[in-house]
This record gives C-alpha cells, sequence and structure tokens, in this order.
C-alpha cells in the first residue's frame, strides 16, 4: 500500500471517530432533553427560555413536544434553526419539536412576568402562537426579537429583559 492510500485510510478512520462522537454526544443530549422535559412538564401557552451562549432564546410551548418560535428568514444564518444575530432583518414564525430547538442546550419554562401581566388563557395563547406559523415579520434584536414574539403571544405586551429591563411596547405593526 502505499504512503498515500495509508493517509486516506487514516482519514477516513478518523472522520468516522468523529461522526460517531458527535452521534453520541447528540444522544446524551437529546436523552438529558428528553429527562428535563419529563420533569418540567411545559403546558400549553408555557414560555420556554433556552440558554444560548450569551444570550436566551425564547420560544411557546403550543402541546405534544412543539414550540413555536423565530428563525431567521433572510439567510443570515445558514441553519434556520439557530436563533437570530443582530443582523437579521426578517424572520419567520416557525413550528419545531422542543427537542430541535434546544439544541442540547439548557431549557426552563418561565413564565415570568406572570405576577405583573395576566396571561392570556392557555388555549388561547397556543392559538394564537400556532396561526403565526409560517409568517415573515421584521425582525429586530431591540424592539422586535423572540423574547418579544413569546412574551406577546402570552401577556399582549412586547416585552423583553434581556435589552432594558421593563422597557416594553404595547402596539406594533408587524404582529397582532
Amino acid at each position: 500500500m502505499e504512503p498515500w492510500d495509508l493517509l486516506t485510510e487514516e482519514l477516513k478512520g478518523v472522520e468516522k471517530n468523529r461522526q460517531e462522537a458527535h452521534y453520541n454526544s447528540l444522544d446524551k443530549a437529546n436523552a438529558i432533553s428528553c429527562l428535563l422535559f419529563l420533569l418540567q412538564k411545559p403546558e400549553l401557552g408555557d414560555l420556554i427560555e433556552i440558554d444560548r451562549l450569551g444570550y436566551q432564546h425564547w420560544a411557546v410551548y403550543v402541546g405534544g413536544g412543539y414550540v413555536v418560535h423565530l428563525v431567521s428568514a433572510d439567510g443570515v444564518l445558514p441553519n434556520a434553526s439557530l436563533s437570530l444575530s443582530v443582523n437579521t432583518k426578517k424572520a419567520l414564525v416557525k413550528k419545531q419539536r422542543l427537542s430541535e430547538v434546544i439544541e442540547g442546550n439548557e431549557w426552563r419554562v418561565n413564565n415570568k412576568h406572570d405576577n405583573k401581566h395576566d396571561p392570556k388563557p392557555r388555549q388561547e395563547i397556543a392559538q394564537a402562537a400556532l396561526q403565526k406559523v409560517g409568517e415573515e415579520i421584521d425582525y429586530d434584536v431591540f424592539t422586535m426579537n423572540c423574547e418579544h414574539f413569546a412574551n406577546y403571544q402570552r401577556y399582549g405586551q412586547y416585552e423583553c429583559g434581556q435589552i432594558i429591563p421593563g422597557f416594553f411596547y404595547t402596539e406594533k405593526e408587524t404582529i397582532t
């Protein structure tokens, strides 16, 4: 066997091991996610907070293991299941399995404004979020991000504690 052939075979082995390690880590992350799901038991209309590097992503639980959330619609990010960036100008409202959205990150049910605002009835929250699926909306990290979207579905208030705590919007043309 030629040295080139040996190197090629070695690289194939390295790639196979890398892929297996990736799949194993995904299996572990999915198992942890399923366990957290069973322990936290989100209910219809709950807000889901997902830890991402440097920020939190937000979604609305609509039942059956699914959430509705915002993803990039303008090609800024190559993987639409990833969250949005400062450069994103358009967002797509998407329904996805919670396990896909969390991508191995920690998450929690966080209806943190229930003590400040009366939440809408659970069925109404889920229905309103589901009616938005497929819509493309204007996105702005400061005035209309995933947390604004989720809070509006639950409370009818555009609020985001990640940008300016306690600052909210009562009127917005992009989502009704």
